[in-house]
């Protein structure tokens, strides 16, 4: 008999919103997905994190390591942050503060440890790290989350990586910006890490994209599907740009469905969390 293919359904952004994580809780609770990731500079999350761990023996939790949502939690970042009215800044500032040493390293190293103690003192196992709009791919980024790896033995660390189904600008620059940054950590990398899904539809996925993702995969391989479900608040989420690249709810009932389980069980896919590789 063919191997089966293994797939993680990892949902982002857990403390994000109220109403986005009770989705990914909803989707957890009918075994949807198989792991999360939480953004420890949440301020709903020790109203959260009692419901996240009823479950969390049947899914895996990881730290979504966040600069550029919020506000930091480490005392240096902090200070640092003062004078740009506390929060952190956008993925675009962000980038030049790093790239021109204006943010060093040792606070981004300083932030990212205390996002970690913060889900450890809750009592979650942490199984893996990623980031939140995938920061953590840049080299001199990676080898900070690779050290934080080592030092709380934490096994995986996304690989973000492109897998392009639909062809626009804005996903093929992404998909080429992310593929070099690869390159340049490729000898950092763990051999053992799921191979990455869902770069290319993020925060917007689709039944006709995973087929097309789908008919590619190789059996006896582990790979993890990157998703973004939840509820959707109006008068919560009231920034209207976040809708222009989240479908949360579309996510949610993709997760759901009947369509997406047929999907599986016709690709022999056999839904694992980290615990299992």
């Amino acid at each position: 008999m063919a191997k089966e293919i293994q797939l993680i359904v990892n949902a982002d952004d857990f403390g994000y919103w109220q109403c986005v994580s009770r989705g990914i809780l909803h989707a957890a609770n009918h075994g949807r997905i198989t792991a999360t990731s939480i953004m420890a500079n949440s301020t709903i999350l020790d109203e959260l994190a009692p419901e996240l761990l009823k479950v969390h023996s049947t899914i895996s939790v990881g730290v979504h390591l966040n600069l550029t949502s919020g506000y930091p939690l480490s005392k240096g970042m902090k200070q640092w942050q003062s004078s740009m009215v506390g929060r952190f800044p956008g993925k675009g500032d962000l980038l030049k503060l790093i790239l021109t040493n204006k943010l060093s390293l040792e606070l981004i190293l300083e932030e990212y440890r205390q996002q970690i103690e913060e889900c450890l003192s809750r009592g979650f196992n942490i199984e893996f790290l990623n980031s939140h709009e995938h920061i953590h791919m840049l080299p001199m980024v990676y080898e900070i989350v690779r050290k934080l790896s080592l030092e709380y033995g934490i096994k995986n660390i996304r690989w973000t990586r492109p897998d392009i189904i639909k062809v626009n600008f804005s996903s093929m620059f992404r998909s080429a910006a992310l593929g070099v940054m690869g390159l340049l950590n490729k000898n950092k990398s763990n051999d053992r890490e799921p191979i990455m899904l869902g770069l290319s539809q993020s925060g917007k996925l689709s039944l006709e994209g995973l087929v097309r993702i789908f008919n590619k995969l190789q059996p006896g391989n582990t790979y993890e599907l990157m998703c973004h479900p939840g509820f959707f608040d109006k008068n919560e989420i009231i920034d209207e740009s976040l809708l222009g690249y989240h479908d949360w709810e579309g996510e949610l009932a993709l997760l759901m469905s009947d369509e997406l389980m047929n999907l599986y069980t016709n690709n022999r896919v056999k839904l694992i969390n980290y615990s299992s590789i």
